[in-house]
């Protein structure tokens, strides 16, 4: 198994969730080694979509958007999917202005939302050993019965 510095991966059958762990992403040389990784990560991978996980990212540069749709275009030529996740507020409005969300580039709050609208299962499991999507579920529920109980 291949070690990667600036980037976790998971996979299943259908989908590759690919967290990118580096908090700021500036400068050429940051965006290459991370394109470095991605790259053969998303072609060695036939996952039909893929979930890029920006949650622990808080500054990145404009080169990233090129990288980002250097990547889509990979994908789409193999008929796959890049669907972006955890963006910031600054990042998420950024794409805005530049009319790429959610007209290029599907943008979700959190990865398990994004799985959700795509039917992927979630495998991971807390702590508890509960399956994230069952506690997800279960937090719901449960919700809903205290907030009709205060009608």
């Amino acid at each position: 198994m291949t070690a990667y510095e600036h980037v976790k991966p998971q996979s299943s059958s259908r989908a590759l969730v690919v967290r990118i762990l580096d908090a700021k992403i500036l400068g050429r040389l940051s965006v290459c080694a991370l394109e470095e990784e991605l790259g053969p990560l998303l072609v060695s991978n036939k996952a039909s979509v893929v979930f890029l996980d920006f949650a622990d990212v808080d500054r990145m540069t404009t080169e990233v958007i090129r990288m980002l749709l250097s990547l889509r275009n990979q994908l789409a030529a193999t008929g796959g999917h890049l669907v972006l996740c955890g963006l910031s507020n600054d990042l998420s409005e950024v794409l805005g202005i530049l009319r790429l969300k959610n007209t290029i580039f599907p943008v979700f709050d959190d990865v398990n939302s994004a799985l959700e609208s795509h039917g992927v299962e979630d495998s991971r499991v807390t702590k508890s050993g509960v399956s994230v999507k069952r506690r997800a579920t279960w937090l719901r529920r449960r919700t809903r019965r205290v907030s009709r109980s205060r009608l």
